[in-house]
């Protein structure tokens, strides 16, 4: 209903439900029926006439009904026509889409679309267990109260999708990133521990000429907490902010808003409604707002460049840059695993003969100086590698046996 008007009395008794087309056809929504709110379709026949408006023909108790199919006779479908009085039964509390039935996630839309703009009334939503539905209170400047999703209430029904603002993929091109940066679908990305205000590891984004990160769908998302170097500890400022508008999130590099992904009971804005920045955190890398003063670390995002600056690694989407040098520390396979975690990525993978093939060239042109072996317990065909704070990668490369030989 987007452009439904509700409430202001005309000479008629029928109250405002309606939209007008592009030629000013006016469309009346019906209330009721079995029509589930589809309009009223005018003219209509009912019995051996048509009708170019509301009739109560054919009803003992006076309420105006129109067919929402052009044939009622041969369809049956009706619906009431909003009058004031039927407004009033159907009442002030409606139903939206919002809701919090995923309850490993935070309010959610059902139709998919990003919860970005919030409009709560006072004290919602309530921390009482069990509202976990999201209603239009029309007796209240149309604010949003949380409601026990089993209670009987009128409803709002909205057609059509919302304009798909997904940034487009990035090409399947190489990208050159910077040493330390990750590079994912045309962009690349950086994560810091250091500690410091949202508005501090903004302009230490934009000293790299980058941004607080911005994610945009699923795919992105499952980048950033599998591939960046995320922790399940962490939690790390992300570019979405309501500080420009109240209420209204936004990502700083000024991207739409496309995907939310809150956590359980988020966003609350508590604290005097001051949480006006975001932070990714816990195993699900799940949203929440939180006070823009604390300190906390951050992701980082810009553009991947087409040429190289410098002496960067040129990578191909999704991989990170191999180095090799001398290196005695060893490690146990987990601790492996986890220091590659650690420093954005894991323990290498390959998944066909012809990426084992390359391997020889890797290592021979990689110059390796240590010749001491020590086994780490692997599996066959799978090339496992560490990397040290300078982005440097030291490769552990796969025997027959299928023990892993550190060198």
């Amino acid at each position: 209903m987007a452009a439904a008007k509700v409430g202001r009395k005309r000479q008629s008794p029928i109250w405002d439900f309606f939209e007008y087309d592009s030629v000013k056809n006016k469309t009346i929504y019906s209330i009721g029926g079995n029509s589930f709110g589809k309009p009223c379709q005018f003219p209509f026949k009912f019995g051996d006439k048509w009708y170019a408006e509301c009739i109560v023909e054919g009803r003992s108790d006076g309420q105006l009904w129109c067919a929402t199919e052009t044939d009622y006779n041969t369809e049956r479908k009706w619906g009431f026509c909003p009058t004031k009085s039927l407004t009033n039964v159907f009442g002030t509390t409606l139903w939206i889409g919002l809701n919090s039935l995923d309850f490993e996630s935070g309010w959610q839309w059902s139709n998919g679309n990003p919860f970005r703009y919030l409009n709560w009334a006072p004290g919602h939503p309530s921390l009482e267990p069990g509202l976990n539905c999201g209603a239009l209170n029309a007796g209240k400047a149309s604010k949003w109260e949380s409601i026990a999703c089993s209670k009987k209430l009128g409803y709002i029904c909205r057609k059509g999708n919302s304009t798909d603002n997904t940034p487009p993929p990035g090409k399947d091109q190489p990208n050159f990133c910077p040493v330390a940066w990750v590079p994912y679908a045309g962009h690349c990305y950086y994560l810091q521990r250091t500690k410091m205000m949202w508005s501090n590891a903004l302009a230490a984004c934009h000293k790299e000429g980058a941004d607080l990160a911005s994610i945009h769908n699923i795919e992105e998302h499952s980048f950033i907490i599998s591939q960046s170097g995320y922790l399940p500890t962490d939690e790390l400022w992300i570019g979405l902010n309501d500080q420009r508008i109240q209420n209204l999130f936004e990502w700083s590099d000024r991207t739409h808003v496309t995907f939310t992904k809150w956590l359980a009971g988020e966003p609350s804005h508590v604290i005097n409604r001051m949480e006006d920045c975001v932070l990714i955190k816990g195993k699900e890398g799940t949203w929440a707002d939180h006070m823009c003063e604390t300190e906390r670390g951050y992701i980082c995002k810009k553009k991947s460049s087409s040429k190289p600056e410098g002496n960067p690694e040129l990578v191909s989407p999704g991989c990170l840059p191999i180095y090799q040098k001398e290196n005695d520390e060893k490690k146990s396979w987990f601790d492996a695993r986890d220091f590659c975690r650690a420093i954005g990525g894991d323990l290498a993978s390959f998944h066909s003969q012809k990426e084992i093939n390359k391997l020889p060239l890797i290592l021979r042109t990689g110059g390796l100086v240590n010749r001491t072996t020590t086994t780490i317990k692997s599996t066959v065909r799978k090339v496992a590698f560490i990397m040290d704070a300078s982005g440097t990668i030291v490769i552990v490369k796969p025997t027959i046996t299928g023990f892993a030989r550190y060198q």
